[in-house]
Parts: C-alpha cells; structure tokens; sequence
C-alpha cells in the first residue's frame, strides 16, 4: 500500500470586517447615541425656558424637576457606556475610550448645572456649566462618528447640532465704536476797493470763500472679552 502523501496546504481564512461582534457593538452606541442626542435636546429646552420664563410661564419647581431628570439620565449614561466592550477592531477602543470620557464630561457638567441652578447667583456657574455639557457632548459626537466610519456602516442616527464646536475655547468680544467729526473752517474775507476819477465813485468788492471740510475718525475699542476654555479630560 502507497504511503499517504503529505496534506494540502490550507489556506488560511480570515473573517470579513466588519465581524457580528462589531456590528453588535455599532448597535450597542447607536442606543447610547439616541439617548444622548435626548439628553441634549432636553438640557437645551430646560434651560432656554427657564431663561425665558417671562414668556414660557415655567416655575422655579418645574425647572428644578426638569434638571433633576436631566442629571440622573445623564449619570446613567455614563455607568451604562463603562459597560460595554468595545472590539479590538482598528482603533475601535480608543475611539470607545473617548466617548466614554466625553460622557462622563457631560455627567459633571449636568450635576453642576443643578447645583448653579439652585445657586443664589445670576445664573453665572449655571450657564458655564451649560457651556461644559454641550463641549463634552461635541466630543461625544466626533468619536461616534469616527466609530461609524470605521466600522463602514450607515449610523442609522441623527443628532442634534449644538452649533459649537469641540475642545475649542468660545471667545466673545464686544466693540464700542466713537466716531469724531472734525471741522475745518475759513472765514470768508471782503475786501472793498473805491476809486474816485473826476466825481465818480466806483467801488469794488472781492469776496474770498474757502468750503468747509468734514472729517469723520472712526474709533474702535475692544471693552471685554469672556472666553470659555475646554474641557479637560478626566478619567472614570
């Protein structure tokens, strides 16, 4: 009996990107995403009508309610992202690591709205702390969508803009403008010349006129300046 030849190489298989592991994942974020795209929209009417509340007719009690609901869910975004694990896929958990920052950002930033709201202040820590929260969210949404173009399907998911933009500090300046009109004036000169020749008298009278000149200086002085600086990353 011949002896049995050696066995024919195998090629070896590789699964195709991306795996249902990854897939699993994606639609893991998308619900993450959904609900802080909620979040946001909440946060934003919850303040804004408190701001308005001349028109809105909305009480110190509701608003208060409203923020609570807002801190807790916002809490609860952070402990359920921690929970999910990310595949080992092309850069998939570092782009999962700052999502998970960005929302425990946004976490803080929704406890301390709570706290300046009920502040004896003018709404100062209030609105900077507003100004945390939806920066932190900014970088939720750039590392969500940098998952979406790795793993190369559609998101499925449309969040709400905001109209900021990440780790960027928020300038605003405000000009006061003076404008000074100078006016250059000549007199104007009358001369009379009165000549006599054998009983008549002939009198002449120049007249010089220079026009008045206007002249306008704009000056623009820069009075104050209120910068809001990014958000530093912390761990969890």
């Amino acid at each position: 009996m011949p002896e049995p030849g050696p066995d024919p190489p195998t090629t070896p298989t590789t699964e195709p990107f991306p795996s249902r592991e990854v897939l699993n994942y994606l639609e893991d974020m998308q619900g993450i995403a959904v609900r802080v795209g909620e979040l946001v929209v909440d946060m934003r009417a919850a303040t804004n009508d408190w701001d308005n509340r001349s028109e809105t007719g909305v009480t110190y009690r509701d608003t208060e309610t409203r923020l609570e609901d807002i801190e807790r869910r916002a809490l609860a975004l952070r402990d359920d992202i921690g929970l999910i694990e990310p595949p080992p896929d092309r850069g998939l958990p570092v782009e999962h690591q700052t999502a998970w920052l960005a929302l425990g950002q946004m976490a803080d930033a929704a406890v301390d709205v709570l706290a300046g709201f009920r502040s004896p202040d003018t709404g100062v820590r209030r609105r900077s702390a507003l100004a945390e929260f939806l920066a932190a969210y900014e970088r939720f949404v750039g590392a969500f969508d940098r998952i979406v173009q790795i793993i190369g399907v559609g998101a499925g998911v449309v969040l709400p803009t905001t109209g900021t933009t990440a780790a960027q500090p928020t300038t605003t300046t405000e000009a006061e403008t003076t404008t000074t009109t100078e006016s250059e004036t000549t007199t104007t000169t009358e001369r009379e010349t009165t000549d006599t020749t054998e009983g008549e008298t002939t009198t002449t009278t120049e007249r010089e006129t220079t026009d008045t000149t206007e002249r306008e200086t704009t000056t623009t002085t820069e009075i104050g300046q209120n910068t809001v600086p990014p958000t530093p990353d912390v761990g969890y």
